[in-house]
């Protein structure tokens, strides 16, 4: 689908061809609704990584992603196939970095168009972490190099950050990350003898990864901070 805007000025008449499919609604500006109950996220304590596979969803009635039976064997060095989760526990921080704005052409005015806004650069900071962990999730790079990887974050309390795939039922599953963008770095220590190191690993997620989001409160009595990986 192509979309096609006419320009007309007291000089001329232009024509401009835009290859993207339309994104712009028309008609009338939207109704936004008020959510004064909407769910939010504490700091982040866990993360899940999974592969990109539709046999993953968390559907609701059936595996719902906030029951604590429907993660059952995830976490299982016993599962090998695409079911398989690695999680990422004790988290000191993540940091969701500004996301810049990608710029296009000039404007009749001479201004640069803002065409889209670019991908969001998240930062994951460990404390102390073992040579072990850090060879481990550094190989999470190699699923993400195909754009396999997806991830759900886990709050404090337990509350889920996941992909809405829909909402009736409401089925849900890891957010994709960008491919080829998971990297981790050599730990570094301040100079202090009381410092810690600390590892940081990084990835990108899509520019529209939030719209198509979610947050899940858990089942009563589940929080998936308790489960144990391996």
């Amino acid at each position: 689908m192509l979309c096609i805007k006419i320009v007309v000025s007291k000089y001329k008449t232009t024509i401009i061809m835009i290859t993207d499919d339309c994104i712009c609604p028309a008609g009338v500006l939207p109704t936004v609704p008020v959510d004064p109950c909407k769910l939010i996220m504490s700091k982040m304590r866990s993360m899940f990584f999974q592969k990109l596979d539709t046999g993953n969803y968390f559907i609701n009635a059936t595996n719902g992603i906030e029951e604590a039976a429907s993660w059952t064997g995830l976490l299982d060095d016993a599962t090998v196939d695409a079911t398989k989760m690695s999680m990422i526990k004790n988290i000191k921080e993540v940091i969701f970095a500004p996301t810049e704005i990608l710029e296009g052409t000039q404007n009749f005015d001479g201004a640069p168009t803002a065409d889209e806004a670019g991908p969001q650069l998240v930062t994951v900071v460990l404390e102390e972490p073992t040579p072990e962990q850090v060879a481990l999730i550094n190989t999470l790079k190699c699923v993400a190099r195909d754009g396999d990887l997806t991830v759900i974050f886990c709050d404090r309390v337990g509350k889920f950050h996941a992909h809405e795939v829909s909402d009736s039922p409401a089925t849900h599953t890891g957010i994709t990350i960008s491919q080829g963008t998971f990297q981790g770095k050599t730990p570094d220590k301040e100079s202090d003898l009381g410092s810690k190191f600390q590892y940081m690993f990084q990835f990108y997620l899509p520019e529209d990864w939030y719209i198509g989001s979610k947050v899940i409160a858990p089942e009563a009595g589940f929080n998936a901070n308790t489960l144990v990986p391996g």
